[in-house]
C-alpha cells in the first residue's frame, strides 16, 4: 500500500475499512513507530479512531501494539509533541478500560496527568476515566486528589451544556461511591439544574441516586424502552434489598409519575402496591393510594382490595374520628381477611416481569421450608420429586443433582443449603454462582432477599437461575482476544512474557530462546507484506510443531518470535529441538516468495536449577544471542551463559 492510498481511505468516511486495509495500514504503522520517524501519526490516529467506532477488536489490539510502539518512541526521540502524546496515552486508557484493567489504566492516567501544557480537555478526560474506577477501594483512594481538577472544568464558561451536565454527574458518581457525603450535598442542587436541561443523559445517574442515596434527580424526559427497562431493574433492585427507608412519596411518587403513562396500568399499580406495603408511614400510604385514584384512575370496581387498604389506612390516620361509614368499617374487616394472599400477590406482580431472563424462579419461605414456582417447566418439576413430606430446599437441590455437571457439583449443593444462606449473605440482598448444566450450559443461580424479618434475617428469598452461555462465549473471544497474536495465532507477547515469568516464579526451569528472520525488510520490499505476512505465519506454524504442548511459544513483535521449553536444561537437548525447528523451516513451501532462501537466527540462554535469574535478564541474554547469530549466514543458534 502507498502512502497516498493510505491516506486516501483513511479519510473517506463514506465508506467502512476492510480488513485488508486495516492490516496493511496496521503494518505501515508498525514500521513508522519502530523505525522512530513517527511520520504517520495522523494517520494512525484516524484508523484507530475509526476501528473503535467500527468495533473491529481483533484490529484494535494489533493497533494498541502500535500504539505502544509510538509511546516508546515519543520517550527516546523528539519528533512527537507533547499535545500527540497526550493522545497516544488517551488511547492506550480507552484500551486498557474497555479491557476492564484499572492498574494498567491508572498508570497511563497518571502519566497523562504529569504532562505539562496540554488542553484541559485532555486532562479532563483523563480524570473521567480515573473516577470510573471509584468503585474499586483500591483504587479510589488515588482518585480523591483529582476530582479538584475536574471542579476546576465546570467552571470554564467555554465548554458546552452537555459537557458541563456530564462533569457534574461524574463528580455525583465519585461522591457517591467515595461516600462524601457534605460534598455531594454541595453539588447535588447543580446537578437537577442542568439535569432539567440534557433529561436524555442522565438516568443511570437517578439510578444510583436511588440505590446509593434513596433519592432522586427528576427531569421531564422522552421515555425510551432503554429507560423503562432500567426504571424496572430499579423496581426490582428496591424490592430485592428492602432499603425503601424514609421520604417514600418524596422520592418514589415523581418517579412513578414519570412513567405513568409509559406503561402498563397494572404493573404501575403493583409497583406503587410494593411502595404501600414497605412504607412505615400512614401519611406516606395515603399519598401513594392518592397517586393510584388521581394519576393512574383505578377504581374501586376494578381494585376493591386497593380500596380496602385505602381505607383501612385512612381509619388508622383519622382514628378517633367520627365521620368513618360501616361500609368503610366493613371494608377494613374485609381486608384484614385477605391481606396475606394480598401482599404476595403484591410481590410475585412486582418481579413477574422478570421472568423473561431467567430459566426458572421459585419463591422461598425460609420459616417453612415451602416455595412457590414463580417460573418453571416440565423438566424441572420432575426433577424435584414428591413433595409430601419433602421440604422445599432438598426439592431443589434434587433439580440440580439432575442438572448439574459433576464437576460443579459439590459446590451448587453447597450453595444451595438454605440453613447456611444468612451467614453466607453476610448482610448482603443476593449473592451469585456460576455453574455449567446438562440443558442450558453455563448458568448464573442467585438468591435475592426480598423479606426479612425484625432482625433482619432473611425469611423469603426469591432463588432464580439465568443461562450466561453467550456472555461467557465473549469473555472468552475477549479472554482470546487479549492473549493471542491475531496474525499468527500463537500467543502474543503480553501473554507470553506472562506466562513464562509465573513459569520461572512457580520454579519451573528450562530453555528461553528469542527468534529473529533474516532479511525480513527484503522479503517485505520485494514481494510486499501480504507475503511478509504468509512467511510469519508459517514460522509460528514451525515453531508450534517443533516445541511441545507445554511449552510457551509467542510473538515479540514484527519479525521476531520466543519460546520457553520448559526442563531443557543441557545444550545437547537444546539443540535438537532448536535442529527440529531448523528442518521445519528448511521444508517450508511459500508460495508467495519464491525460492527467497529463509533462514532464522536463534539465541538461547538457560534458567537452571539453584539460579536466581529474573525473565528480564534471561531475555537480554538469549536476543544478545540471536544477534551474535545474526553475523553468520543461514539458520544459526548460540547459547548464552
Amino acid at each position: 500500500m502507498t502512502l497516498e492510498e493510505l491516506n486516501r481511505i483513511a479519510f473517506d468516511y463514506d465508506s467502512q475499512l476492510s480488513t485488508e486495509f486495516i492490516d496493511s495500514a496496521t503494518t505501515l504503522f508498525d514500521e513508522d513507530a519502530e523505525s522512530g520517524d513517527c511520520l504517520l501519526l495522523e494517520e494512525y490516529r484516524e484508523v484507530y479512531y475509526r476501528v473503535i467506532v467500527e468495533t473491529n477488536d481483533a484490529s484494535l489490539h494489533r493497533l494498541h501494539a502500535v500504539n505502544q510502539k509510538y509511546i516508546i518512541a515519543a520517550q527516546e526521540t523528539d519528533k512527537i509533541s507533547t499535545n500527540d502524546l497526550g493522545l497516544l496515552y488517551i488511547r492506550n486508557i480507552e484500551y486498557y478500560v474497555s479491557m476492564h484493567a484499572p492498574v494498567e489504566s491508572m498508570r497511563y492516567i497518571n502519566a497523562l496527568l504529569d504532562l505539562q501544557g496540554l488542553p484541559d480537555a485532555y486532562y479532563m478526560t483523563a480524570i473521567e476515566y480515573m473516577l470510573s474506577f471509584t468503585e474499586d477501594p483500591a483504587i479510589a483512594a488515588f482518585c480523591i486528589p483529582y476530582i479538584e481538577r475536574l471542579k476546576e472544568y465546570m467552571q470554564d464558561d467555554t465548554l458546552p451544556e452537555r459537557t458541563k451536565l456530564q462533569n457534574v454527574m461524574n463528580l455525583v458518581e465519585a461522591y457517591i461511591s467515595l461516600d462524601m457525603a457534605k460534598e455531594y450535598k454541595e453539588i447535588r442542587g447543580e446537578l437537577v439544574e442542568r439535569a432539567g436541561n440534557q433529561p436524555n443523559d442522565y438516568l443511570q445517574t437517578i439510578s444510583r441516586l436511588l440505590v446509593l442515596e434513596g433519592d432522586i434527580v427528576l427531569a421531564k424526559a422522552p421515555i425510551t424502552e432503554e429507560h423503562i427497562e432500567t426504571f424496572r431493574d430499579l423496581m426490582l433492585h428496591f424490592r430485592a434489598d428492602n432499603e425503601i427507608s424514609q421520604n417514600t412519596n418524596d422520592i418514589f411518587i415523581p418517579l412513578l409519575n414519570l412513567f405513568a403513562d409509559h406503561m402498563p396500568a397494572n404493573e404501575m399499580v403493583a409497583y406503587t402496591r410494593l411502595f404501600i406495603e414497605d412504607s412505615s408511614s400512614t401519611s406516606e400510604k395515603i399519598d401513594l393510594f392518592e397517586f393510584l385514584i388521581d394519576r393512574l384512575g383505578i377504581t374501586e370496581e376494578n381494585y376493591p382490595k386497593v380500596f380496602a387498604e385505602y381505607y383501612r389506612v385512612l381509619r388508622e390516620y383519622h382514628r378517633g374520628v367520627e365521620d368513618f361509614t360501616k361500609q368503610e368499617i366493613r371494608n377494613e374487616i374485609n381486608f384484614h381477611r385477605i391481606n396475606q394472599e394480598e401482599k404476595k400477590n403484591a410481590v410475585k406482580d412486582g418481579i413477574s416481569y422478570l421472568a423473561a431472563i431467567y430459566v426458572s424462579m421459585h419463591l422461598f419461605n425460609l420459616k417453612d421450608d415451602t416455595l412457590e414456582a414463580l417460573k418453571t417447566n416440565s423438566n424441572i418439576e420432575s426433577l424435584r420429586g414428591r413433595k409430601d413430606g419433602v421440604g422445599a430446599n432438598e426439592q431443589m437441590k434434587n433439580v440440580m443433582r439432575g442438572l448439574v455437571l459433576p464437576q460443579y457439583m459439590e459446590t451448587v449443593l453447597e450453595f444451595m443449603d438454605l440453613s447456611t444462606l444468612s451467614k453466607r449473605l453476610d448482610g448482603r440482598k443476593t449473592i451469585t454462582l456460576e455453574y455449567e448444566d446438562r440443558v442450558n450450559g453455563w448458568c448464573c443461580a442467585r438468591f435475592i432477599v426480598t423479606t426479612v424479618d425484625d432482625f433482619g434475617e432473611p425469611t423469603e428469598v426469591i432463588f432464580a437461575v439465568e443461562p450466561i452461555g453467550a456472555q461467557k462465549k465473549r469473555e472468552e473471544q475477549l479472554r482470546f482476544l487479549s492473549e493471542t497474536d491475531l496474525l499468527t495465532g500463537i500467543r502474543n507477547r503480553g501473554n507470553g512474557e506472562a506466562v513464562t515469568k509465573t513459569m520461572m516464579f512457580k520454579g519451573i526451569h528450562g530453555m528461553f530462546c528469542v527468534l529473529d528472520v533474516d532479511h525480513f525488510k527484503s522479503i517485505n520490499d520485494t514481494y510486499g507484506h501480504s507475503a511478509g505476512d504468509e512467511v510469519l505465519k508459517s514460522i509460528a506454524d514451525c515453531l508450534r510443531k517443533a516445541f511441545r504442548d507445554n511449552d510457551v511459544v509467542f510473538r515479540l513483535g514484527g519479525d521476531e518470535f520466543a519460546a520457553y521449553a520448559q526442563n531443557i536444561l543441557s545444550e545437547k537437548v537444546a539443540v535438537k529441538v532448536i535442529n527440529r525447528f531448523f528442518k521445519f523451516i528448511d521444508e517450508l513451501v511459500i508460495p508467495e516468495i519464491k525460492d527467497f532462501p529463509l533462514a532464522m537466527s536463534v539465541g538461547a540462554a538457560f534458567f537452571k536449577e539453584n539460579e536466581t535469574t529474573d525473565f528480564d535478564t534471561l531475555y537480554k541474554k538469549a536476543d544478545s544471542g540471536t544477534y551474535q547469530s545474526k553475523k553468520r549466514v543461514g539458520n544459526s543458534l548460540t547459547f548464552v551463559d
